[in-house]
């Protein structure tokens, strides 16, 4: 099962609870499993592989940098396919999908909208879309994104991760294609397991206005978590298995226990 395959949670120290409390969820495929962190954060969690590269980022130049020194990481490891996630996503199913294996040399990825009126700067010809984790990536696909990484011009308006994954398809010409049974939007916020309390992971938005991490959820963030887990409970039961983004462990056990009893 799972054969010729490695894990990968992109992480930081500060996720680095969150990623404990769900280890099993990444070592449930039975693959060897690697942490990738930042130097300036890094994060080490027992029974797994830990290895740091780049500078801590949530977006941005730096951002970009680290999750290709990321993906260079993943080149010197023998297996050929990687199931690369961030610290808020899953694939629920212990079997990962025959279909990805079938073509690999495909970009997966979990694939929202990301149109052009709200992120001006696609270059001409690429898709205004986002690619958000998980990714499956094969060997050939990660070598062709580091073969074209210096064609990829910073552009302010697409300093998120997925929207750099998006133009480094673009500029490799690889052929993309969305999870068939997934589920994307946000289903919790974070859970710090020492006072029982949930917290704002902190973001920037097109809806939401910058939010700092660690504050408490307020009602906004309440009922737009709410919502997203209804959602995600909803999509899972009917078949969902790549999910994101899920950023606490209740949530993502809920979520697994539906995807067990969909049959």
């Amino acid at each position: 099962m799972n054969e010729d395959t490695r894990i990968a949670v992109c992480c930081y120290a500060g996720d680095q609870q969150q990623v404990e409390q769900s280890l099993d969820l990444y070592t449930h495929h039975q693959c060897p499993v690697v942490m990738l962190s930042p130097e300036d954060a890094p994060v080490n969690i027992s029974g797994v592989e830990n290895r740091h590269a780049g500078k801590r980022a949530q977006l941005g130049p730096d951002a970009h940098a680290r999750h290709l020194a990321h993906l260079k990481i993943l080149l010197t490891y023998p297996e050929n396919h990687f199931l690369m996630h961030e610290s808020d996503s899953f694939c629920l199913d212990l079997k990962i999908p025959d279909y990805l294996y079938a073509e690999p040399d495909i970009v997966w990825a979990n694939i929202g909208d990301a149109t052009a009126d709200h992120h001006p700067g696609f270059p001409p010809g690429c898709p205004p879309l986002s690619f958000q984790a998980p990714w499956f990536l094969s060997r050939k696909t990660i070598e062709a994104f580091v073969a074209v990484a210096d064609q990829v011009v910073y552009h302010p308006n697409l300093e998120w991760v997925d929207l750099y994954l998006v133009q480094l398809t673009h500029a490799a010409g690889l052929p993309w294609r969305a999870f068939r049974d997934r589920c994307l939007c946000p289903m919790s916020g974070c859970y710090d397991t020492t006072t029982g309390l949930f917290f704002d992971p902190g973001q920037t938005s097109l809806v939401l206005h910058s939010r700092p991490r660690g504050i408490p959820l307020d009602a906004t963030m309440v009922a737009i978590y709410e919502e997203g887990l209804k959602i995600g409970l909803r999509e899972v039961a009917k078949g969902a298995n790549m999910v994101h983004s899920v950023k606490n462990v209740i949530a993502a056990r809920a979520l697994m226990e539906a995807y067990r009893d969909r049959h």
